[in-house]
This record gives C-alpha cells, sequence and structure tokens, in this order.
C-alpha cells in the first residue's frame, strides 16, 4: 500500500538539480527506465531527464520487461548512459552481453550493495562510475551519496557517504544526543527534503517526523528513518556514515542482540556466492541463510601445482616439434564444468602440457596398439588437436596455431595465426579473455574405409569424449574449457592446412582460472551443496561471533524480488525442520559419558552419538559450559576450537580419544622419603624403569 508521502517542488527539485549536477547530465545522455513508476527512483528518471533535456529509454515489449538481456539489448541499441536501479537489478545486467564503454554512470540506492558488485560492473563496463545513493521517500528520494571508488577489504559493506547539497543525516541515541564517532545509533535526515508528512495520516506523521532543534530554519523537522548507522573516519579524516541495518532487521537470539544485514554481508563476501539473505524461523528462533551460489564459478579443486619447464619464444616459433613437459599421472576423474569467464592472465607451457597429455597415446605392453584416455571406434582415433595460441598469453609459447602429436607428446607449428574476430565472432567477450582454444578435428578418410557412411556418427562421438576428458582435466591444472559456437568455423580449414577430408567437430576456448573457484569443486563421495555450506559456514566463523553464524542454510536458483526489484523477504520459502537423523544410543563409557553431558546442558531426555549440538538448540555459551564440562572428565588440553570442529557426540569422542588424558599428561615423580631409603643403585634403577616405561 502506498505511504502517501507529501514531498513539496521544492524538496524533489534540490536533489534532482544537485544529482544532476555531479553526474553532469546533458542532453546527450540516455536514461534508462527499469523502476517502476510506483517506486520513487522513478521521479528522478522522469524529472532528472525532462530538466537536463536528456532522453529517457523505455521498454515496450511487456513480456520481456523483467528479462536482463532485453535490458541489456535496449542499452546497447540506444547507447544509454546512466542507469538507476537497486543493486540487485545492476547484477542482473551485470551478467549479460559484453564489455561497453557507453554506459557511464550507475545509481545504485533502495538496498545493500554487495561488495563484489562494483567489480562485476566495471568489468561489463569499464567506464561507469559507480555512485551509492541512500535516503528515503520520506526525504526526496536521496539524501546522501558516495562514490564507489576503491573498496577495503575490511569494509562489512559499502559506505553510505555524505549528505547531499541542503540535507543533513544525524545519528542520535533514544535521547535525541548526537552519537560520537563509532557508537551506533538512529538515522534521522534533516534539510529542505524532509517530506510534510503523510497524507491524512497524522498519527504516522507524528510518530515519524520531529522537531529538528538544531537548525536554525524555522519549524524544521527530522525524519525517523529506522535505520541505524554510525559515523567512522574516512581516508580523508572526515566523518562518513556507514549504514547498519533496518531498525526491524535486528532480533534477539538467546539473549544476543543481532543485525541480519552485518550477516548477509559477510556471505556476500563470498566468492562462491551471487545472493544472500537472512532470515529468522521457527521456535525457538533460529538464523536461516537463503543462498545464491555463482554457477559461472563452480570448478573442481585443485591439485597441487608441479613446476613445468618452458621453452622460449624463439624455440616456439621455429618450424621443429616441440617437446613438452612429461606428464605421466592419471589422476581420478571429476565431473565436467563449462566455464564462461577466465582471468584473461598467462598460462604456463607446463600447465598447457599436463592439459594435453590427457590425449596422449600410451603405449601398453602386449597391446597391438597404444592406448588412450577416452574411446575410439575400432581403436583409429581419427580425432586429432590442434592449438590456437593468443599472442603473450602462454609463456613459452608464440602465437600461432600448433597441431599436437600424441603419440611424442609434442606440439608442430604449422602457422602464424588465426583471425580470432572471424571465428569467435558470437563468443567475443569469452575469446577475449581466453588464452588459447583447441580444435577437435578429424580425418574422416581413414575411419570412412572401415565404416562407410557411419564414420561421420564415429568420429561425433570420439570428439565428443574427448572433449569432455579435457574440460573434467582442465580444472586439475587451473585451467578452464568452454565449448564454444561453431559459427566461423569455415573459416579454420584453410588456416590449419586442413585436407578435404578433414572436418572440425568441436571448439573450446581455454584461459587461466582464480584458484579459489576450483577450492569450490568437491569430491565425488560429496554433494556440491553440502561441501559448499562447510566452507561458507567455516568461512563466516572467522569473521562473525558464533551466535551470529547460522546453523541452517538454503540453497535457491534465485531470492525472489519485489516489484522494485528488492529482496522480498517474506517470499522466501520457509526451511523444513531439520530431518530426524537416525537414533546411535552410546555404548562404550566415554560415549556415555559425553552424551550425559549433553544432555544435562540441553536439559534432554536422550542424545545419540549422530545428534548435532547447535540442531539440538545449543548455543555459544553452552559450547563453553560443555568445555569446561569436559576439561574436568580429564582432558585439560581441549581448546574451544578443537570442540567448534567436532559438534556431534561421535566426533566429540574421537577427539577425545586423541588427546592426553591428565593422567598422561601428569609427570611421573619419587617422592623423597622413598629416596632416602634406597641405595643410589635402587634409585638409578627405578629411574632406568621408568625411562625405559615411558619409551616403550
Amino acid at each position: 500500500m502506498p505511504k502517501g508521502v507529501m514531498i513539496d517542488h521544492r524538496g524533489a527539485s534540490n536533489t534532482i538539480l544537485d544529482l544532476n549536477e555531479r553526474v553532469r547530465l546533458t542532453a546527450q545522455d540516455r536514461i534508462f527506465a527499469i523502476s517502476s513508476l510506483s517506486f520513487d527512483l522513478s521521479v528522478y528518471d522522469i524529472f532528472g531527464t525532462l530538466t537536463a533535456g536528456a532522453a529517457l529509454v523505455m521498454g515496450t515489449n511487456r513480456e520481456r520487461s523483467e528479462d536482463p538481456a532485453y535490458w541489456r539489448a535496449l542499452v546497447d541499441q540506444h547507447q544509454v548512459t546512466l542507469w538507476n536501479s537497486v543493486p540487485a537489478l545492476a547484477q542482473l545486467l551485470a551478467s549479460e552481453g559484453s564489455p561497453s564503454e557507453n554506459l557511464r554512470t550507475f545509481l545504485l540506492s533502495g538496498d545493500w550493495i554487495p561488495l563484489s558488485l562494483p567489480d562485476a560492473l566495471r568489468k561489463q563496463f569499464p567506464k561507469a562510475e559507480l555512485l551509492s545513493l541512500g535516503g528515503a521517500t520520506e526525504a526526496s528520494i536521496w539524501s546522501i551519496i558516495h562514490p564507489i571508488t576503491q573498496l577495503s577489504p575490511e569494509w562489512p559493506s559499502v559506505p553510505y557517504g555524505r549528505p547531499l547539497r541542503h540535507q543533513s543525516w544525524l545519528v542520535l541515541d533514544e535521547n535525541l544526543q548526537p552519537c560520537p564517532p563509532w557508537v551506533p545509533g538512529k538515522l534521522y535526515i534533516g534539510g529542505i527534503g524532509v517530506a510534510l508528512g503523510y497524507w491524512n495520516r497524522p498519527e504516522l506523521t507524528a510518530s515519524q517526523f520531529i522537531p529538528d532543534f538544531s537548525s536554525s530554519v524555522k519549524n524544521a523537522t527530522l525524519y525517523c528513518t529506522g535505520d541505524w548507522g554510525r559515523l567512522r573516519p574516512a581516508h580523508d579524516r572526515k566523518l562518513s556514515l556507514e549504514f547498519l541495518g533496518r531498525q526491524d532487521s535486528q532480533v534477539k537470539i538467546n539473549g544476543y542482540r543481532i543485525e541480519l544485514g552485518e550477516i548477509e554481508a559477510a556471505l556476500q563476501k563470498h566468492s562462491a556466492l551471487a545472493q544472500a539473505a537472512v532470515t529468522i524461523q521457527g521456535s525457538p528462533p533460529e538464523l536461516i541463510a537463503h543462498l545464491v551460489p555463482d554457477q559461472g564459478l563452480i570448478a573442481e579443486k585443485t591439485i597441487s601445482k608441479l613446476d613445468a619447464k618452458t621453452t622460449s619464444s624463439s624455440e616456439a616459433g621455429s618450424a621443429k616439434a616441440i617437446p613438452l613437459p612429461p606428464h605421466s599421472g592419471l589422476e581420478g576423474i571429476f565431473q565436467r564444468q563449462s566455464h564462461r569467464r577466465f582471468l584473461g592472465q598467462t598460462v604456463t607451457l607446463g600447465a598447457l602440457a599436463k592439459l594435453l597429455s590427457s590425449a596422449q597415446a600410451h603405449v601398453i605392453e602386449g597391446a597391438a596398439l597404444p592406448k588412450r584416455r577416452y574411446p575410439s571406434a575400432g581403436s583409429l582415433y581419427s580425432v586429432d588437436l590442434y592449438l590456437k595460441v593468443i599472442e603473450e598469453r602462454v609463456k613459452g609459447l608464440s602465437a600461432g596455431i600448433y597441431r599436437y602429436h600424441s603419440s611424442q607428446h609434442q606440439l608442430e607449428p604449422i602457422a602464424d595465426d588465426l583471425a580470432q574476430e572471424k571465428i569467435f565472432e558470437i563468443n567475443q567477450t569469452i575469446a577475449e579473455q581466453s588464452a588459447f582454444c583447441l580444435f577437435l578435428v578429424a580425418d574422416l578418410a581413414p575411419i570412412t574405409a572401415v565404416y562407410g557412411e557411419r564414420a561421420r556418427d564415429f568420429a561425433h562421438l570420439e570428439a565428443g569424449y574427448l572433449a569432455q576428458l579435457l574440460m573434467e582435466q582442465a580444472s586439475q591444472h587451473e585451467l578452464g574449457l568452454c565449448p564454444v559456437n561453431e559459427a566461423g568455423f569455415s573459416e579454420i580449414p584453410s588456416a590449419l592446412n586442413l585436407r578435404e577430408s578433414h572436418l572440425c567437430l568441436h571448439a573450446l576456448l581455454g584461459g587461466m582460472i582464480e584458484p579459489s573457484w576450483t577450492e569450490r569443486w568437491v569430491s565425488p563421495q560429496e554433494t556440491n551443496s553440502q561441501s559448499l555450506l562447510e566452507r561458507i559456514e567455516a568461512d563466516l566463523a572467522k569473521q562473525l561471533p558464533s551466535y551470529m553464524v547460522p546453523r541452517r542454510f538454503q540453497i535457491l536458483h534465485s531470492l525472489p524480488l519485489s516489484a522494485n526489484g528488492k529482496i522480498d523477504r517474506d517470499a522466501l520459502p520457509e526451511l523444513e525442520a531439520p530431518k530426524e537423523t537416525t537414533f546411535v544410543a552410546p555404548r562404550t563409557n566415554l560415549e556415555k559419558t559425553v552424551t550425559g553431558i549433553w544432555q544435562d546442558l540441553l536439559e534432554l531426555p536422550q542424545v545419540g552419538l549422530n545428534d548435532h549440538f547447535f540442531q539440538l538448540g545449543g548455543n555459544s555459551l553452552q559450547a563453553i559450559q560443555l568445555l569446561g564440562k569436559l576439561r574436568q572428565e580429564g582432558y585439560p588440553s581441549l581448546t574451544i576450537a578443537q570442540l567448534f570442529g567436532a559438534l556431534t557426540p561421535s566426533a566429540q569422542v574421537k577427539l577425545l580419544q586423541e588427546l592426553p588424558s591428565a593422567e598422561e599428561e601428569a609427570i611421573p615423580t619419587v617422592s623423597r622419603s622413598e629416596d632416602e631409603e634406597r641405595s643410589d643403585d635402587e634409585v638409578e634403577a627405578q629411574l632406568r624403569k621408568l625411562l625405559s616405561d615411558q619409551s616403550s
């Protein structure tokens, strides 16, 4: 329901004129109308545009109005220069299309700005200025601004900034007194942008708008935003405002006051996540983290890096075959993964050699023909690998075209270069980031002699097996591969010196991927989601106190958004109650001791060996009490870090069994009275026996 905020022309004009001046809006600019007319951001879209004589670009296809690809098409077609939206919509735009320099300004407001968003936008729009804006409809759209330049890694979120012209922000305590720097308080907005109140709602107006006694303007008022914040010194030593979340997003669990936004900010720092939201569910209440993984970054767990010899560029440019560093290890096969972006960094010849060794022919004793790691009809192996190296992207190889000889594990230079823009016309964005391209080319002549009309089908099968194997193995060497469109394949035969019987079946762009991307792969015994959640939980534990770390997680394809593009928390699905684990009763004395302590602390009638401490309702205070109880049982060296790494009775029993007991830690002594009663020879013999017992 609309709030009916009464804004005068002076307040709205002040905001619009200030912003137009800051972003240097002119008649040559184009603004994209992404926000609905019921959202106050549209006020600037319309009147900011008209005031400067600029043009407003509006989509007319209602069926595609929520399609980011449609937005991007309009942005490119009409050369849009300014984008004004909530962060979630800008994040969707950043995932579409190829880099462009037309869009020069982003205005981001209305919600938390993920720390990963600025870099994502700059990759797509390298010349864009990013501005964080804050405020309220009750204060003429925006009242505060912060240019997003270089982000400090210790920031929990993008700073709120400093007031716009003729506006003010105050951080006040419960007595309406100013809070000193670093002390949190309630946020109030003052200045000429403050609304007159709510239409026909005098009680609500009186509760939200209070007199501004600090202003020299007669009848000036302050608007209570319902947010928390604090002042903190910026790099220029001036005070800047830090947003700490909404008053209604602060909750209390187990006696601790928790700001949900702070947890969300910590989650959004994780490179494996695209989005995150935190809610409270259940009784007693517990923290639930709703997560959207970044699917484009999921990759295999990296295998240890191996040094490899490299060949100088001068040697690589010669016509001689190039021996590649040997690689005989046959690591386990992992799930195939396609990568849609690369780092654009130099690939080592060693890493490339290890990847190519996946196609190497191995001579097996007793076998009539060499064997490879993928099948081929009749073991004819009609598919060859050709390699295109992009200039200065593979250390030790000159730019050009090479043929891979699988029997000798060598590269043969066959051409200087291949026009990239012709082959990858549809895949330019990925191609520009890549370091090399692999072409899978079949020679149909020998296979046709055996299989006739089925030759092409069998060649496609072999190429498919080889492509899958290469994609499986790439991430072991911090490389990623991406299959690309066949458009432009007609240019390949002449560049590769192919005969008429040759057919290019596949092309795979390749490049470096971030090592942290590969860490998000799991072994075949793990599920992707469970392994990811364990890493996220461990990462949160390093940033937040234990009582702020969610113990339950929900993986979603996307977060529900309201009509204004903000996260619709009410629409987040309820998380089902945890499935009951099979009850495993304690058997040994130590198992009974541990579960007994749990029962006393958590006031439960029974505890099984596989029960989880926090899922049974335990909290961090009770975990400290548990530590003390276990130490009293004879394990004084047990630490809180060890305890938090073992949160089931079964895991704790195993941990305790590996620790020295109090008796084992004690140093044996010989009493003085016994020494006096024994001879020197007897004492020496006793000491020798004691040392012998300890060594055995």
